[in-house]
């Protein structure tokens, strides 16, 4: 069974700012010659002889020849038993697998058709994804879901993964709520199917954090991490580009709920397993980075944060363009950055690039484009332009509003920002009532004893 990859969020998050919130060999020193390749490992050879016969059954299973894909999914079957036996996890989704090809290719033509279609707009959903089309791509996860559970029933762990990957999309729209709710069933189907321990498990335990700490729910995220970093340790192991996905969510709730040092302690943590597993290029490693200058920023290290941001922003900017949601993430928290440090030209540079994105990307109303309104408004704020910034701030707080609700730490955020910019312009009594909403949020939400409140 396929999962769709996190952002980070298995999903990492991708780290935003007001809560930021989607694995490489160590840095060869200068004058050091590069040590002798290694002898590929046994379990490496067994990845890729793995990965050649997966290819071999996605491509049949695009093509609609189910029966056709039964052979390479017995083939798998039988090198996972041989080399990992009966019992392992691996070898009972290749089982699976086979099982469910199995029973496809005795069905009639056209429902092994429309199977076909199904795997099919999986892929090019993935695609879009990737490249931040997430409206289009929630059409086809959709459009997978429905054949899929007409064919293969509710309970089926295809349906788990579809239920999984359309979260992610709507997660990624601001549409959380919905996202919750799909998360959940999948996190269900995977606890009948496959048990607590099983990878597939963690990885639903983990979505549902993502989403839940999308709305604010710190706490229930954090009780998701756990349990997703408990299964990864023990099945995946503490070298495991996914397991480093847990430290790394799981430090990011941490330092939502003010615990900052203990944070950063565990975003290194991921950071080195993904620079050993990943390498310093590939997206992920710019989520690890991105994170950790967003906990290193709530501390107050700004320059050492500046300069993972700029890391972040050069692996996104060649791994995915210009124009990705994840780009103008980076470009919006190198802003707030740079700030806090004076330079606020350029942050307010920064900041109006990623506003760019966003508004193209995901429009007017998305959760992201507020917090890039935000942003810009802050530049502006700190250049003395403040009815500039009051303006920006009201655009954010609408946007809140209508997409998180008035009870939602980011609605909350929103309020103190307007409030500081309605002060500085001699508004006090406005600046008043604002303020005392987002008191009254984040007593709510995170506590009297949070620093945040």
């Amino acid at each position: 069974m396929r999962w769709s990859p996190p952002r980070s969020l298995a999903v990492a998050l991708a780290g935003l700012a007001l809560g930021a919130l989607p694995w490489p060999a160590p840095p060869r020193l200068h004058g050091q010659s590069p040590p002798p390749p290694a002898a590929p490992a046994p379990d490496a050879d067994l990845d890729k002889r793995v990965e050649a016969l997966d290819g071999a059954i996605n491509q049949r299973l695009d093509a609609g020849q189910i029966a056709a894909a039964v052979s390479p999914a017995r083939e798998k079957l039988d090198l996972l038993e041989r080399r990992l036996g009966k019992d392992h996890w691996r070898t009972g989704d290749a089982r699976r697998g086979l099982e469910t090809y199995t029973r496809l290719a005795g069905r009639p033509r056209e429902v092994q058709e429309s199977y076909a279609r199904a795997h099919q707009a999986d892929a090019r959903a993935t695609q879009l994804d990737a490249r931040g089309q997430y409206a289009e791509a929630a059409l086809l996860r959709q459009e997978t879901l429905t054949i899929r559970r007409d064919i293969l029933g509710e309970g089926h762990l295809e349906i788990a993964a579809s239920y999984c990957d359309l979260a992610g999309t709507l997660r990624a729209q601001g549409k959380s709520g919905e996202a919750e709710a799909m998360n959940r069933r999948a996190l269900a189907i995977c606890l009948k199917a496959l048990g607590e321990g099983h990878p597939d498990t963690a990885t639903c335990y983990n979505n549902l954090g993502v989403t839940l700490w999308s709305q604010g729910e710190h706490a229930q995220a954090e009780a998701m991490f756990h349990r997703a970093l408990a299964i990864r340790l023990q099945v995946l192991g503490a070298g495991h580009p996914h397991t480093a996905t847990c430290y790394d969510n799981l430090a990011t709730t941490l330092r939502d709920q003010g615990k900052s040092a203990e944070a950063e302690g565990m975003h290194r943590h991921a950071l080195a397993i993904r620079l050993q597993a990943l390498g310093a290029d590939h997206p992920d490693t710019a989520i690890c980075y991105n994170n950790l200058a967003e906990t290193l920023r709530a501390q107050g290290k700004h320059a050492e944060a500046e300069g993972m941001h700029r890391r972040a922003l050069a692996i996104r900017l060649k791994a995915l363009g210009a124009g990705h949601p994840h780009t103008a993430i980076s470009y919006n928290n190198l802003a707030g950055t740079l700030n806090a440090q004076g330079k606020h030209a350029e942050a307010e540079a920064m900041s109006r690039r990623a506003l760019a994105i966003y508004l193209k990307a995901l429009g007017a109303g998305h959760p992201d484009t507020a917090i890039s309104y935000n942003g810009v408004a802050a530049t502006l704020a700190a250049q003395g332009k403040s009815a500039e910034a009051e303006a920006m701030h009201r655009r954010a707080l609408a946007i809140f509003l209508k997409a998180r609700g008035a009870g939602h730490p980011h609605t909350a955020n929103s309020y103190n920002n307007l409030a500081e910019t309605l002060r500085a312009q001699g508004k006090h009594a406005e600046a008043e009532g604002m303020h005392r909403r987002a008191l009254a949020i984040k007593l709510q939400t995170l506590g009297a004893g949070h620093p945040l409140t």
